[in-house]
């Protein structure tokens, strides 16, 4: 079988996390890997793999021979550079981690990445170009709407759900059954038992808002027309 090119968006650390979950699975018997960074020189090498230019570069790659991921962990960065490369033709495979358990159920968009020993339960649906970081558990029923990043060691009970492009910081969780809104932020270890509107920040156990970063949320998501739905997207 012909191994097509893996280009990775981003040679940071999830580029990192990427290049070993790929060699570290069966994806290592069909891909090669290079790196894409716009900040990086062509020619260096970073944890083992080289970066071979910005993403210019991918306007000229053969996309019957080439797939990309993009490993970069902000939503509404994510959102626009994986609008301009589906623009391109280019596709967007799922990279998971052999180690983590995804259960048949599940359903997974493209362009998710899962972490090592993250658990996604039951009837779960993981919206389109999705991050679960590692340690990340996913109960039954939940829902993750497009762009999401779910920090590691974070817990979404079941039938929780995240909206579009909204980030959960690590260690965070989300009561059963309680929805977050699109484009929100929910702090690193925060406690969220009761809904969290559109474009909101909470943070602490319990989780309270903070009206005061709402538009700065807005102006990275919801403000830029990416959806206006009070309830999450589905994929």
């Amino acid at each position: 079988m012909t191994m097509r090119t893996l280009f990775i968006v981003g040679a940071g650390g999830l580029g990192k996390e990427v290049v070993d979950i790929v060699q570290s699975s069966p994806l290592a018997a069909q891909y090669a890997l290079a790196f894409i960074d716009d900040t990086v020189a062509p020619g260096t090498i970073v944890h083992g793999v080289e970066v071979v230019g910005s993403r210019a570069f991918l306007r000229a790659v053969d996309p019957e021979q080439s797939a990309v991921c993009v490993a970069i962990g902000s939503p509404a960065v994510r959102r626009d550079l994986i609008g301009e490369i589906e623009s391109w033709g280019l596709s967007l495979p799922a990279i998971v981690d052999a180690s983590a358990l995804i259960r048949p159920s599940v359903v997974l968009g493209p362009g998710v990445i899962v972490g090592a020993r993250a658990f996604v339960s039951s009837q779960s649906v993981i919206g389109a170009h999705v991050v679960i970081n590692p340690g990340v558990l996913v109960g039954h029923d939940v829902v993750i709407g497009p762009y999401a990043v779910i920090g590691g060691g974070a817990m979404l009970s079941g039938g929780a759900k995240v909206g579009e492009g909204t980030l959960v910081g690590a260690g965070a969780s989300i009561l059963l059954n309680t929805p977050v809104g699109d484009w929100a932020t929910v702090g690193m270890g925060a406690a969220v038992y009761a809904a969290v509107e559109n474009g909101t920040t909470v943070l602490g156990n319990p989780a309270r808002a903070l009206p005061v970063l709402r538009k700065k949320n807005e102006a990275a998501g919801l403000a830029a027309g990416t959806s206006t739905n009070s309830a999450p997207v589905a994929p």
